[in-house]
């Protein structure tokens, strides 16, 4: 049977391999590239081209690149000012922790104790606010660096933001559904003597007792 939680922790578990691919980016894997030009391929912790990869480590510089070929950076910001924005790439292993976080809390939701908590589902709605904002920070960073040049690395974490927006929504739905059948619950508790059921139970046990109490004949 297909739990509320098993959509959810399914869009988390995609979420977090993309935010896991852009963190797993060029130098580590140069297949993943955050952005590319001219055989440079660049991603959140270096650069490499076809023969060699930068040091691995917050913030690089990308001048020096294409200086030695005598051409004209490239891309639309200053390289000062994208010198300190590169270092703001840190935010991509950020997003993919949390959302990891996500989808434990997800998975977990699907045992009765969670599942059945408002105050559960509203603490995994509240966590999946910064997560949003980070992810969605991890993609503009990608935006201000890579602009012209952005490759499909940096875009796999606008999908990665789009499914936390829908986690959020999925997230939201649950646990009105869950504080809406204990509101049901409470009314049906509150307004058993309309629909009867309070009246028979003490029919019910005025009549035990009237036979507790009646004398018994020898």
């Amino acid at each position: 049977m297909l739990r509320p939680a098993t959509p959810l922790s399914i869009i988390f578990l995609i979420a977090f391999v993309l935010a896991l691919l852009t963190t797993l980016s060029t130098p580590i894997i140069k297949q993943i590239p955050l952005g590319s030009y001219e055989g440079y391929n660049f991603g959140v912790f270096g650069w490499c081209n076809q023969t060699t990869c930068s040091k691995f480590g917050i913030g690089y510089h990308t001048d020096i690149l294409f200086q030695q070929n005598g051409e004209q950076d490239p891309f639309t910001l200053p390289e000062t000012t994208r010198y300190g924005i590169s270092g703001i790439l840190i935010v991509h292993p950020i997003a993919a922790l949390l959302i990891l976080i996500c989808f434990g809390l997800a998975v977990a939701a699907h045992f009765h104790g969670p599942s059945h908590s408002p105050r559960y589902l509203l603490g995994l709605l509240i966590l999946t606010i910064p997560t949003l904002i980070v992810t969605l920070l991890a993609f503009l960073v990608d935006i201000l660096l890579f602009v012209p040049h952005l490759n499909w690395g940096g875009w796999i974490e606008l999908a990665a933001t789009i499914l936390i927006i829908g986690s959020t929504i999925v997230t939201c739905a649950m646990r009105r559904t869950v504080v809406s059948r204990k509101a049901r619950k409470k009314r049906i508790e509150e307004n058993a003597d309309m629909n009867g059921s309070a009246y028979y139970e003490s029919l019910a046990a005025d009549q035990r007792s009237r036979v507790a109490t009646a004398p018994s004949v020898a």
